[in-house]
């Protein structure tokens, strides 16, 4: 079963953010931004990513440059950051380990 969709309140934000040391607030929406040795490395993390969020069923923003994947997810109806986010953000943080 997956995590909720509703919005989390400042207090449970907050706390969710100490636990994931790597994301920061963006705007609405968690992101990441992971460093890459070699631009080869990001297509496969973007396929890992990408069966995750389809697990899941909650589609992250991925933008794939030079040097960098960055992650970016939120949450659109309703709007905000939900446990729904903080799943697919712990999941990506294991993807990294």
């Amino acid at each position: 079963m997956t995590s909720s969709r509703q919005p989390l309140g400042e207090a449970a934000l907050a706390a969710a953010l100490e636990e994931l040391v790597r994301w920061r607030l963006d705007g609405a929406a968690l992101l990441r931004v992971v460093p890459l040795a070699a631009y080869r490395e990001g297509p496969r993390l973007v396929a890992a990513i990408a069966q995750l969020a389809e697990e899941l069923d909650h589609h992250p923003e991925l933008t794939l440059s030079y040097g960098a994947l960055s992650v970016r997810t939120c949450t659109h109806t309703p709007p905000g950051i939900s446990e729904l986010d903080l799943e697919l953000a712990r999941g990506v943080d294991l993807l990294l380990a």
